[in-house]
């Protein structure tokens, strides 16, 4: 086969198993994704220096249902973890992500997302206020014609700017593989502008391949109310896989068990949705 017909297969294979962003936990998607300064409770889904922060070891369960109503398609995915902080040396953390999904490619098309990934955490403190992490992990993308398993992971950083305002910067999925996004440079802040409110924003670029240099963005925001309510929205748009959308969402975090739950879409059809539904538990 011709080399330049090669590079064309390569390319749409790539185009169409690329149709939303890694899965996380509920907190993150009320933020529209926007956590790259550090979300604790869900630093093994995104930036992992965050694992860092935590106080108290914690396991979760979190679980997402997707609808796409102009394909009367959907699914699922969930995931189950735990962080552990007792060794003085490093906090680390674990979790299982299955999902089994149809998808909107980032040409409009429908895809679908059927795959499991095993998460493996690490993060410790350089110095004060500079936290480094590490998420390596081992996915198995399943397909009628067969299995592709491969590592892959995440690096990041995160740093205090002042005594309100938290920064972080990670590189995402490390090795270039089909059906993952591509590697991803990105940064975010979070300015605690008092009175319970808090403020996120994110950016960043792929770096490799045929999406080089497409642009992602997202803005949080979130309120705390009464001491153990928080209320999250938020804004985003992500140009490798060519979606545009908003999202809200809730917590309730009690002395041991927490609570969370998030709603996200994207704006122009086919219309893709996600409910997700977080429990933690403090150890």
């Amino acid at each position: 086969m011709p080399q330049r017909n090669c590079i064309c297969i390569c390319f749409l294979t790539l185009i169409l198993s690329l149709s939303r962003a890694e899965a996380s936990s509920p907190v993150l998607e009320g933020l529209a994704g926007a956590g790259r300064s550090g979300i604790p409770e869900a630093s093994i889904f995104l930036n992992p220096a965050a694992i860092g922060i935590l106080q108290n070891a914690i396991s979760f369960f979190n679980y997402s249902k997707t609808r796409i109503n102009d394909f009367n398609a959907g699914g699922k995915d969930y995931s189950l973890g735990i962080y552990d902080t007792t060794n003085t040396f490093a906090h680390a953390g674990f979790a299982y992500e299955r999902e089994s999904r149809a998808t909107v490619t980032n040409n409009g098309a429908q895809g679908y997302a059927d795959n499991s990934k095993l998460r493996f955490g690490l993060a410790r403190e350089l110095a004060d206020g500079l936290i480094a992490g590490v998420t390596p992990r081992y996915v198995i993308n399943k397909s009628p014609s067969g299995d592709t398993k491969f590592f892959t992971g995440d690096a990041g950083i995160i740093f205090n700017l002042a005594a309100d305002m938290r920064a972080g910067i990670t590189y995402e999925n490390a090795s270039q593989q089909v059906g993952e996004r591509p590697p991803t440079l990105a940064g975010g802040l979070n300015y605690g502008l008092g009175f319970g409110v808090g403020l996120y924003g994110d950016y960043g670029s792929a770096m490799q391949g045929p999406l080089k240099n497409n642009k992602l963005w997202s803005l949080g925001a979130e309120l705390a109310m009464f001491s153990d309510i928080v209320l999250r929205g938020g804004l985003y748009r992500d140009a490798i896989i060519g979606q545009r959308g908003a999202a809200l969402g809730l917590s309730w975090a009690g002395p041991r068990l927490g609570l969370d739950f998030a709603m996200k879409t994207t704006y122009y059809a086919p219309i893709e949705r996600d409910v997700s539904f977080g429990l933690v538990i403090k150890m």
